[in-house]
């Protein structure tokens, strides 16, 4: 089997899809999809060894080189199954060997990017199966959650939802979403690299996109990617 085939038959054991694995590996969806249509024959080892992690196996078995004895079965869920969902009225309830509590936060900058202040929003945290976080590889840690203000990502996040942002996730990704700052004001948008500089782009086409380029991006910095969005 080729390494094409190879990557479609774990993804599809799995469960995986291309934007899921490329979120569990943080390997670009573009960079997977090349993959699997064979455009991208020979992938260097530092693209293909965190989906061999993911998987179980190695290197050599992902590009067809060695067997693969055993093929992995789908991975942690990132939900739980609709017949153990069940409604809590205090955070107490949930066991803790089992959720992770993530504060909400606001951001406020003060004298431009020098310095970002994390204010706890609210008393009650996110609740989150700590198992979610095992699945994404995540560290609770590193996370924050906040709302978005207004409407220039609909439809992809709406007003007020809330998002969970890994801020050790800065190496930027074409078309992911993230938080950052420009100058003296807080943006949550997809980015795209340009020539020059990046796109800070609105998905609301009511809204203008942000072109950050020459001296600006100096003033310009990545607090980190989203990995989870809710109403």
């Amino acid at each position: 089997m080729e390494l094409k085939d190879i990557l479609q038959r774990l993804m599809t054991e799995a469960g995986d899809t291309q934007n899921g694995l490329a979120d569990a590996t943080r390997v670009p969806q573009p960079t997977i999809f090349r993959i699997l249509r064979g455009e991208s024959r020979d992938p260097r080892h530092a693209t293909l060894k965190p989906i061999a992690d993911r998987y179980g196996i190695t290197v050599a078995q992902l590009r067809g080189e060695e067997p693969i004895e055993h093929w992995p079965t789908a991975p942690l869920p990132v939900a739980p199954e609709a017949a153990s969902i069940r409604p809590y009225h205090s955070l107490d309830e949930l066991n803790p060997d089992q959720y992770v509590m993530v504060d909400r936060y606001d951001v406020h900058l003060s004298a431009g990017l020098g310095n970002i202040q994390w204010v706890i929003n609210q008393k009650d945290p996110l609740a989150f199966r700590a198992r979610w976080f095992q699945h994404k590889r995540i560290t609770p840690e590193h996370c924050k959650a906040l709302y978005v203000r207004g409407r220039s990502m609909e439809p992809k996040l709406e007003d007020w939802d809330t998002v969970l942002i890994d801020t050790t996730q800065k190496d930027i990704i074409d078309g992911e979403i993230y938080a950052v700052c420009l100058d003296d004001q807080f943006y949550i948008k997809t980015i795209q690299r340009i020539a020059g500089g990046v796109l800070l782009k609105s998905e609301n086409p009511e809204f203008e996109n942000i072109e950050v380029k020459g001296e600006q991006l100096d003033l310009f910095r990545v607090i980190g990617r989203k990995v989870w969005r809710g109403g």
